[in-house]
């Protein structure tokens, strides 16, 4: 095993074991993008490995039909993990307890026109809570139901 682990992790230190152990970076596993912080230890020759995610998210295509709530059709990912729930007529909320912190917290295309000229927004309403509003295309001004069909949600919490 000696010389493999320093190959992973690029720094380490050489115990009386012959075991080489410390941190480092992902640059030796041709890893290109990397959200999350790796922290090895060892003790006694067996390895803990704890990542540590710097940023959560949910991706999804979402719909949403009478006076339900939404319902995800397909989830893309999901490490953020809300709670969908109706607010009321054309309001649906994401929520989850102090994920959607103030400048920490994105939504990939917050305000949306659909072909048929529906408008969706999502706006952060409070450190627990982000609220979805669909409008109908005959008039953008009044909240309404049925509008969101396989629509693409990507939000974005930093930690």
């Amino acid at each position: 095993m000696k010389g493999k682990v320093d190959k992973i992790l690029g720094r380490y230190r050489e115990k009386d074991t012959g075991i080489n152990t410390g941190s480092g970076t992902f640059a030796d596993l041709n890893i290109t993008s990397v959200d999350a912080s790796l922290e090895v230890t060892e003790e006694g020759g067996v390895f803990d490995i704890k990542i540590n995610a710097k940023k959560l998210v949910y991706i999804a295509f979402i719909s949403q039909a009478g006076a339900a709530a939404p319902a995800a059709a397909d989830v893309l990912e999901n490490t953020l993990t809300p709670a969908l729930t109706r607010y009321g007529v054309g309001e649906y909320d994401f929520t989850k307890a102090g994920a959607f912190t103030l400048a920490k917290t994105g939504v990939i295309d917050d305000l949306y026109y659909d072909q048929s000229g529906n408008k969706y927004t999502i706006n952060r309403i409070s450190d627990n809570v982000l609220r979805l509003r669909t409008y109908a295309a005959a008039n953008t001004a009044a909240l309404a139901d049925g509008v969101l069909n396989s629509r693409y949600i990507n939000i974005e919490a930093y930690l």
